[in-house]
């Protein structure tokens, strides 16, 4: 019964992927414009990076977007697409968002006080960024897989 799933779930992504970025696409937008003057704030070294919600989320659904008619394109063109580069792409892509939006909230609030908790919650949080980078240059990662993808496609032809 899970094989069945399974095999269905991977025919499914191999067949509409840009069904699912567009999916993906509308979730972005709408959790974007719920609270749209909340800001998205994150730091690297010395340089704080303050972006509204909305901001954020027009450019992700923008790169979703893009995405999913570049696979829709090449899909309807007839051009044969590597399996595996496929299916990592779809799942690192999706999984790899939602896991950095998981992550961003368990973020904890360093609060003054007793230098213990202070200490683990920094440690804490330390963790968790190090988990969001690796899963952002994850899906960095899959991009340069899918561009791959899609000139092998390209260049070896229609099927």
């Amino acid at each position: 019964m899970y094989c069945w799933r399974l095999d269905s779930m991977i025919k499914y992504i191999l067949n509409k992927p840009h069904f699912l970025f567009v999916v993906l696409t509308l979730i972005i937008l709408t959790c974007g414009f719920i609270k749209p003057n909340e800001t998205f704030i994150f730091n690297i070294h010395d340089t704080y990076f303050v972006i509204k919600y909305s901001d954020l989320a027009i450019i992700l659904s923008l790169f979703y977007g893009l995405l999913s008619i570049i696979y829709f394109a090449l899909i309807k063109s007839s051009f044969s697409l590597v399996r595996w580069m496929t299916i990592l792409h779809v799942v690192i892509s999706i999984i790899g968002l939602i896991l950095i939006c998981v992550l961003f909230q368990l973020i904890r609030d360093i609060k003054s006080g007793d230098f213990e908790s202070l200490i683990t919650d920094m440690n804490f949080n330390n963790k968790i960024i190090w988990s969001i980078w690796i899963s952002f240059f994850n899906i960095i990662g899959v991009q340069i897989l899918f561009i791959i993808n899609a000139i092998t496609a390209i260049v070896k032809g229609r099927s």
